[in-house]
């Protein structure tokens, strides 16, 4: 064997398999080509260098269809094989099996195949992480062979305030490779003397098993942003037959936008080449599924890639679903490199058990819905009208509903609603609108005890609303719930299920944000007043009160916009409230003023003419004369301020922690801090909204973050 010189041909990793082939050529003399042409494929199979053994080879025909670019996404059993954190997602158990035709078509007749079986199975539905279990072989002819076995685990380990988190994984691994050597390893050759015995290279240990491990990381953003690493064969292990030869480490990145019915995904594989340099494989994937009402789901995918050693790819595939089967198919095409393959074929068959996940429900009740309208069943705008509301909870039939409900058991009036439905009237949508909000609330709060705390107080009110068909209420209180305690993930998940069935935003606050829930609300309304849009302050207004019933400030903004639109009763009722409350002596005495004021207007206007319809004047009062606009006293000329809506007296002690903290910003602005910059001017502007100087920097602020 030592009398052969090598020659290497590079097979693109990308296209399917890489591999490093020797082929040798005879120094001496005489040797016969038949005898070459017999060693050959034995002399290959143990020139193969560590690089080539293992090869990533791709798992599961969905995700092949992508090019492989699966690390952030991962939401399926082969998961384990892709990013192991990724399982962490699967809330049902899932079983497949897989099975890939590598580049055929090659020229020398080689048949290369990959074979897979995976399952995985969420403990305690997932809150305890995911298990799976995977096998998966390659194969050529019946020459060489590769088998790995899996044990993995996903789980999440960090729930963030913003709804984001992080799942972390692992793989523990077992590979085994052998090979065939054949009858050349009893019979050698030397030149035309092929009667040498046993030849020492091919007769040596034809198997090898070692252990071996990945990991991973996946990141899921609220935002539909997700992001994953996953590092393979962590252990190097030593796969040689003989001798050291290490697996080097593979590592892959991605970065996905995931929604409901599509995903994005870019990758960024870096993996070592048969020559022993680095090389980095860009993954450019998307999949869209598409939902119909009576024949299942059908997904199309597909990716393009470009990486080191001329490596090129396109890929194609396609998915159909139905009763929890799913059927995939994936085509691989390698573009140069390889000019006699037809490419890889790879197909699958995956079969989910146990309860949906919440993705899957969303969709089935979409279709549903959708199946409903079609028929004629649902008028079309459900959850958007009163013709589409829920049940009015006072119907006598549904009285123990309204108990449980009324108590905070609302998984159990979900329960009992669902056996209430058979004996209910039928072709009334307005049951089962009643009954799917029952079931979303049920799906977070199964129970709610009603306490003194003022975010279980908020919340109960808004699930209540939500349940009675009462949605802008709803969504106001679930989101103020949601600043009032951010460390409940929950409420920001029954938030995000709200906005899809409402179609209203909700209104969330950082809780980072200075101003809080209220004082953000505050601010909007005084964006809206500067802009003389009296009615939509009044309505933000009115949902802080709603909220806050004896918040003074709201109280005294509202009862100064009633007054300036010429609602004097109503501005009466708003300061008398905000008097009741306020406990600052000058901001009292300033109300009275603004009280006699409006009451002054509210007396001239009785003693104005009464206009009938079509202009004409009442005859009992033609002969009035309507007094003068009576001007106030010097007393309450001194004492009142202009009675823009939010104008108010600042006092002394409020003068001085505006100095303070404009002081602070414009030394946080100085050096670069715009963040606590901006923080010390909205509280400057919270404390007194029309604070020009503040508005001011703020608005330098804007520019700056704007690029200007």
């Amino acid at each position: 064997m030592k009398d052969f010189i090598r020659h290497y041909v590079v097979i693109p990793a990308k296209a399917g398999i890489q591999f490093v082939v020797k082929a040798w050529t005879p120094t001496s003399v005489g040797v016969t080509a038949k005898a070459v042409v017999s060693v050959l494929p034995i002399i290959f199979i143990l020139s193969i260098p560590a690089d080539a053994y293992f090869e990533d080879l791709g798992a599961g025909a969905r995700a092949a269809g992508m090019g492989g670019a699966f690390t952030a996404i991962a939401d399926d059993a082969y998961a384990a094989y892709y990013n192991p954190a990724g399982l962490a997602q699967l809330s049902q158990a899932q079983a497949s099996v897989a099975y890939a035709q590598l580049l055929t078509g090659l020229s020398d007749g080689s048949n290369l195949g990959l074979s897979q079986m995976t399952y995985a199975q969420p403990l305690a539905g997932g809150k305890q992480g995911t298990m799976a279990l995977g096998y998966q072989r390659f194969g050529l002819n019946q020459l060489y062979s590769e088998q790995t076995f899996y044990l993995s685990y996903g789980r999440k380990i960090m729930d963030f305030n913003s709804g984001a988190e992080l799942m972390i994984g692992a793989n523990a691994k077992y590979l085994y490779h052998s090979f065939q050597p054949g009858t050349e390893a009893t019979n050698s050759c030397q030149g035309f003397n092929c009667n040498l015995g046993v030849d020492p290279v091919l007769a040596g240990r034809n198997a090898q098993g070692t252990p071996d491990a990945d990991f991973g990381l996946l990141y899921r953003a609220p935002d539909h942003l997700q992001a994953g690493l996953d590092v393979q064969h962590v252990m190097m292990p030593n796969v040689a037959f003989s001798g050291t030869e290490r697996l080097p480490l593979n590592i892959h990145a991605g970065l996905a936008y995931s929604a409901l019915w599509m995903n994005l995904s870019a990758e960024l594989d870096s993996d070592q080449l048969a020559d022993g340099t680095q090389g980095q494989d860009f993954i450019l994937a998307g999949e869209h599924f598409f939902p119909t009402l009576d024949w299942g789901e059908f997904a199309l995918r597909g990716s393009l890639g470009y990486g080191s050693e001329y490596w090129r790819q396109i890929t194609l595939g396609a998915s159909y679903i139905i009763n929890k089967i799913e059927f995939d198919y994936a085509f691989v095409m390698p573009i140069g490199g390889i000019a006699t393959t037809a490419g890889t074929q790879q197909v699958d068959i995956t079969w989910r058990f146990g309860k949906r996940d919440p993705q899957d429900v969303l969709t089935a009740d979409l279709m549903e819905k959708a199946r409903k309208i079609r028929d004629g069943l649902i008028p079309i705008g459900l959850n958007i009208g009163a013709a589409t509301k829920p049940h009015d909870l006072s119907d006598p039939r549904l009285v123990k509903i309204r108990e449980l409900v009324n108590q905070g058991r609302f998984g159990a009036a979900y329960e009992m609603m669902k056996d209430l439905m058979h004996a209910l009237p039928k072709g009334d949508p307005t049951y089962a609108v009643l009954l799917d909000r029952l079931d979303l609330i049920g799906e977070f709060y199964p129970e709610l005890p009603l306490n003194s705390e003022r975010w279980n107080q908020t919340l109960f009110a808004g699930l209540k609303y939500f349940i009675e068909g009462k949605d802008r209420p709803a969504m106001l209180h679930v989101s103020y719930a949601e600043s009032l305690n951010p460390e409940d993930i929950r409420i920001s998940r029954v938030l995000s299920k709200l906005e899809t069935v409402t179609q209203i935003k909700a209104r969330r606050v950082s809780p980072d944000n200075p101003l809080g829930f209220i004082g953000q609300l505050l601010y909007q309304a005084e964006a809206a007043n500067d802009s003389q849009e009296y009615g939509r302050v009044k309505q933000i207004l009115k949902d802080i009160l709603e909220l806050e019933p004896n918040d003074t400030v709201a109280l005294e903004r509202l009862g100064s916009v009633d007054y300036v639109t010429g609602q004097y009763q109503e501005a009466v009722s708003a300061w008398e409230k905000a008097i009741q409350g306020e406990t600052n002596p000058g901001e009292i005495e300033s109300l009275k003023n603004y009280l006699e004021l409006a009451k002054e207007k509210m007396g001239e206007s009785k003693n104005k003419e009464t206009v009938l319809p079509g202009g004409v004047l009442s005859p009992t009062e033609k002969s009035v004369v309507a007094p003068a606009v009576q001007t106030p006293s010097k007393k309450v000329q001194a004492e009142t301020k202009p009675l823009n809506p939010f104008i108010r007296p600042i006092n002394s002690r409020e003068r001085k922690e505006i100095m303070r903290l404009y002081r602070r910003g414009v030394d946080d602005y100085a050096s670069g801090d715009y963040i606590h910059a901006t923080a010390a001017f909205l509280r400057i502007l919270q404390i007194d909204p029309n604070n020009a100087e503040a508005k001011k920097a703020l608005e330098r602020l804007g520019q700056r973050g704007n690029g200007q």
